[in-house]
C-alpha cells in the first residue's frame, strides 16, 4: 500500500488486473509493482488489458521459465552480508570506496534538490537525458517524504552527494527504484560502496 501511494502522489495512473498492480512508467507503457513479485498472467488478461487500455507494452516479473519476455535479476542476500563474503575484486572496491565515500541516510528534501545532478549524470551516460526533467526528479524524491519504508542513502565526499538511491522497502524485500551516481565518481567505486553499505 505504501508503495502503491507513493506513486499516486506522484501522479501515476494505477492500473488493476488479475494478476497484479500496475503503474504507468511511460508513454502506453506500464510496469507492474512491487516489481520483485513475480507474476504469470495469461495470454488473455495481457490481451484485454492491451486493448482496453491502447497500450503497446507491458513490463513485469515472471519466472525464470517463462517462455516469453527477457531475461533479467533480483538479487538475494543472506545474512552476514560481510566483505569476506564478497569476490576479491568486488571487495577491493568496497574497500577503496570506503576509504573516500562516507555513506549516510539523508533527508529526500536533500535528494530532490542536490541529487539531480546525479540523476542527470546517470541517464546521460544511459543515453536517456530527455526522459525525466528537474520537476521530475523533484517529484519522485518529495512523494516519498513521511512514507513508512522509504529512505534516500547517499556516498557523499567532502559534503557533496557522488552518489544515491532511494530504498522502498516492501515485506521483507529492499526494492531500489532509483540509484544515481555521477561519472567523476566512478573510478573511487562509489556504487560499490553506496550497494554495500545500504
Amino acid at each position: 500500500k505504501t508503495y502503491l501511494e507513493w506513486l499516486q502522489r506522484q501522479g501515476h495512473h494505477i492500473y488493476k488486473t488479475q494478476s497484479s498492480y500496475w503503474y504507468d512508467a511511460g508513454p502506453r507503457v506500464v510496469q507492474a509493482f512491487p516489481h520483485h513479485k513475480l507474476i504469470k498472467p495469461t495470454q488473455q488478461e495481457l490481451n484485454s488489458f492491451l486493448f482496453k487500455n491502447g497500450l503497446i507494452a507491458l513490463r513485469y516479473s515472471s519466472p525464470i521459465n517463462s517462455q516469453t519476455g527477457m531475461a533479467s535479476y533480483h538479487v538475494v542476500l543472506h545474512e552476514p552480508y560481510t566483505l569476506d563474503k564478497l569476490h576479491h575484486q568486488a571487495r577491493g572496491g568496497v574497500k577503496k570506496g570506503l576509504a573516500n565515500f562516507q555513506v549516510e541516510q539523508i533527508p529526500f528534501e536533500r535528494l530532490a534538490e542536490e541529487g539531480w545532478a546525479l540523476q542527470q549524470d546517470t541517464l546521460d551516460r544511459q543515453g536517456r537525458l530527455k526522459s525525466m526533467d528537474q520537476d521530475e526528479w523533484r517529484k519522485i524524491c518529495l512523494a516519498a517524504c513521511n512514507l513508512p519504508g522509504f529512505e534516500a542513502w547517499s556516498a557523499i565526499s567532502c559534503g557533496e552527494l557522488a552518489a544515491a538511491q532511494i530504498i522502498a522497502r516492501v515485506g521483507n524485500t529492499a526494492c531500489v527504484p532509483y540509484a544515481v551516481s555521477h561519472r567523476k565518481y566512478l573510478c573511487n567505486h562509489v556504487n560499490n560502496v553506496l550497494f554495500f553499505t545500504v
